[in-house]
């Protein structure tokens, strides 16, 4: 699920760029709406730097995560965010669900392991 989730986004995401590209593109070669092209050129811009952003945070808290199995290091945690602003974060808390899960079977080996 978290999968598909991030797929979604990441689809909706490059076509909402695209529609804006292609529109800044139109704009372009209307001389008589310099203001328009000039805003949908800075919408593009903000609406790619807001992708490249989106993936870059999955893949860094992918990369923590798997590091903190690397080095039996189980000290980070992943919270859920549960308040009304972050709920289009859903699928970061599957995440987040999945790397605790993860984790607390890797902290019950190690306590089986020492014991």
């Amino acid at each position: 699920m978290v999968f598909k989730s991030f797929r979604i986004q990441v689809i909706f995401r490059t076509l909402a760029l695209s529609v804006a590209m292609g529109l800044a593109i139109y704009l372009l070669f209307q001389e008589e709406l310099p203001a328009t092209t000039f805003i949908m050129l800075a919408v593009t811009v903000l609406l790619f730097i807001h992708l490249i952003r989106y993936i870059e945070k999955t893949r860094r808290e992918l990369a923590l995560f798997l590091n903190s199995i690397r080095y039996d290091d189980f000290l980070d945690s992943y919270p859920i965010l549960t308040s009304e602003k972050s709920r289009h974060k859903k699928h970061y808390d599957e995440l987040h669900e999945a790397f605790a899960g993860i984790v607390k079977n890797f902290q019950a080996v190690r306590l089986e392991r020492e014991e």
